[in-house]
């Protein structure tokens, strides 16, 4: 977490594939939230041996290899928050993403949506 000013504070990631650079920035309010958790998730990260979906990246690895190809040259970011609310106790889960989105690539807006379940 940095600090943006007294009022506010806030969580910024990029990732750079080639020449393209992706952004994702989630910000709140500090006198009415707690941050509990915080973490991103990056594709084709998530797919690789050393990700939380390895399993299922190995097995369209193996079926459909073009299909990782087009993953693998993709940034990907997506954001995920806890906050906790002081004036009430209650958490609050914010998501933030930056789908990549080309209608001959849609496989991959799908795997990306699968990663962030």
């Amino acid at each position: 977490s940095s600090g943006i000013n007294a009022e506010y504070c806030g969580n910024l990631r990029t990732v750079m594939k080639g020449r393209t650079k992706v952004w994702c920035c989630i910000f709140y309010k500090r006198s009415q939230y707690q941050e509990l958790h915080y973490e991103t998730v990056e594709l084709p990260h998530e797919y690789s041996p050393e990700g939380s979906l390895a399993e299922l990246g190995k097995s369209l690895a193996e079926k459909f290899p073009e299909f990782m190809k087009d993953i693998a040259i993709r940034p990907i970011l997506s954001q995920i928050l806890v906050l906790k609310s002081a004036a009430t106790g209650q958490h609050l889960v914010v998501g933030n993403t930056h789908l990549f989105w080309n209608p001959e690539f849609a496989k991959v807006t799908f795997l990306h949506a699968h990663a962030l379940c």
